[in-house]
């Protein structure tokens, strides 16, 4: 893996990194040499048209009002676009991810999986998730499930294809 870039929101980062032909990202807590990985996102292969995170392949930086910096990235498997953006305020501590995808089938699978960083013990990510960060669903079209890996998917399914389908979330620190 190569990082192909960051954003910083205060105590919370979020690293590009190149994945075989995607762009995965990892969230960490803490500061310069300190920072720890909490999650990282589960990434498919080119065979896998309906993968466990959205498929990115290309990402894009821009500077927005304010001091805020946001990732775009786009990508595809099978016969599906997706988009996502990632907006970093470094004042608040807020990660804000907001996901689309446009479909002509009805899909098996949609939503963004990530997995707990681990330690010898297996659960390092996990506990310093629960103790530095929380999930939030952004309006009513994210459903939030946190297991082994966290989940988030959307909860509407389309009505007619073809359909663009999102799904909004945001990583903020505790206290």
């Amino acid at each position: 893996m190569s990082k192909v870039g960051e954003l910083n929101a205060g105590r919370l980062r979020v690293v590009f990194q190149r994945v075989g032909d995607r762009i995965g990202h990892s969230l960490w807590f803490g500061a310069g040499d300190d920072a720890r990985l909490i999650l990282a996102s589960l990434e498919g292969t080119g065979e896998t048209p309906w993968p466990a995170s959205p498929p990115l392949q290309q990402l894009n930086f821009e500077e927005r009002d304010g001091s805020a910096r946001v990732a775009l990235l786009i990508g595809m498997a099978g016969s599906s676009h997706w988009s996502l953006s990632c907006e970093a305020d470094p004042h608040t501590d807020v990660l804000k991810f907001d996901v689309a995808v446009r479909v002509k089938q009805t899909p098996h699978q949609l939503g963004s999986i990530y997995r707990f960083a681990s330690d010898h013990e297996g659960s390092a990510g996990r506990r310093l998730f629960d103790e530095c960060c929380e999930v939030r669903a952004v309006g009513h079209d994210t459903h939030v499930a946190m297991e082994s890996d966290l989940v988030l998917a959307p909860t509407a399914t389309p009505q007619a294809i073809p359909a663009t389908i999102q799904w909004r979330y945001s990583f903020a620190t505790i206290g």
